[in-house]
Order: C-alpha cells, then sequence, then structure tokens
C-alpha cells in the first residue's frame, strides 16, 4: 500500500450554514469526518472524469 499523501493544502467553499451544519452532524454520527468524505469524493470525481480524456 503506498505511503499516504501529505495534506498541504485546503479548499474553502462557501454554502448555506443549514447545509454545512447538517453535513458535519450526519458525517460525526456515522462516524466520520466532512473533511474525510470530501476528499473521498474529490479524489472519486478525479478519477471518474480523468478516464474521459485531459484536453483542458
Amino acid at each position: 500500500m503506498p505511503p499516504k499523501s501529505k495534506k498541504d493544502s485546503s479548499l474553502i467553499i462557501r454554502l448555506p450554514k443549514g447545509d454545512r451544519d447538517d453535513f458535519v452532524a450526519l458525517c460525526e454520527k456515522t462516524g466520520t469526518s466532512a473533511s474525510r468524505e470530501l476528499r473521498e469524493h474529490i479524489q472519486k470525481f478525479i478519477k471518474k472524469n480523468s478516464k474521459k480524456g485531459s484536453s483542458s
């Protein structure tokens, strides 16, 4: 298993406070963190969309 990469950057997003609070609460309830869930989603999005070709 490759070593985990160092987390050395951040991403700031704006969303309604209620959405943020609901998301964080659900993450805590299910034993995860908001950061972990967002990182996983970003990684899946990159993997899925990188296969379509990188013409950007």
